[in-house]
């Protein structure tokens, strides 16, 4: 009887090995099933962080070209108002001189100007 529950013994601890063989290899198929699929996952966000990242240098590049264009557009406004105010004044100022000679009565002696009188000569200074 000893000899039978020898053999029986092994039986049963060879077959809760070949069980815990098949569970193992089970295990590790799934585990590399799941590697597999977590470096799937790691090239398929390394792609779309480098597309992006592409993105936002592009969309920098596109505000940087903005700005510089915004930048001389305001600078042509400035001027544009400087050369428009600059034009008023000289209208303002050839309109005042017609009416020097044409219509005295709505000349208005400009503010600018002060008329000195020095032994019988006249200077005429700006301010």
């Amino acid at each position: 009887m000893l000899d039978c529950d020898v053999p029986c013994g092994l039986k049963r601890l060879l077959d809760t090995s070949d069980d815990t063989k098949k569970s193992l290899e089970h295990e590790i198929g799934n585990l590399e099933a799941s590697i597999a699929n977590g470096n799937e996952a790691i090239a398929t966000l390394t792609g779309e962080v480098a597309a992006l990242s592409a993105g936002i240098a592009a969309l920098d590049k596109s505000v940087a070209e903005t700005t510089a264009n915004r930048k001389a557009e305001h600078e042509e406004v400035n001027e544009l108002i400087a050369s428009d105010s600059a034009a008023k004044e000289a209208s303002g100022f050839a309109k005042n001189r017609f009416n020097k000679f044409y219509n005295p009565q709505l000349y208005k002696k400009p503010a600018a100007f002060a008329d000195i009188s020095e032994q019988g000569r006249s200077v005429v200074l700006c301010k």
